[in-house]
């Protein structure tokens, strides 16, 4: 069975880009990344409002997507926007915070900041181990 998705602001749009854009970076192709990341998030602000995990996920990959472009500063902004909003909405994602922890290490590391670094990475080696 085939569905159609025909309504532009449909969650599971904003999902298909999401993934797209984590596809997208895996491939280091972050500009086609950073188009599909700004329609799901068009999307999920509109659908869930600035604070939700739908967007953190969103803020997640962009976070991910400016680190590799060395815009780290507007990285950081990102990441700790996920931070906040895991504190508030994510009771027990330790995958997630893994991930989060991971890409805020490694926005200290390329900022040269070795000791929030490693308490990051410490944090993510937390939420990951089995």
């Amino acid at each position: 069975r085939q569905m159609c998705i025909r309504d532009r602001n449909d969650p599971q749009l904003a999902k298909a880009h999401l993934y797209l854009s984590d596809i997208y970076i895996e491939m280091q192709m972050y500009d086609q990344a950073l188009s599909s990341l700004k329609i799901s998030q068009k999307i999920c602000e509109k659908k869930y409002g600035p604070n939700s995990t739908q967007m953190a996920e969103c803020y997640l990959n962009l976070g991910e997507i400016l680190t590799a472009k060395q815009q780290l500063e507007v990285a950081l902004e990102y990441l700790l926007k996920v931070e906040k909003i895991y504190e508030v909405q994510v009771q027990n994602s330790q995958i997630k915070s893994g991930v989060l922890y991971l890409n805020l290490g490694n926005v200290y590391r390329d900022q040269g900041d070795s000791q929030k670094a490693l308490s990051y990475y410490q944090n993510c080696l937390l939420y990951t181990s089995p």
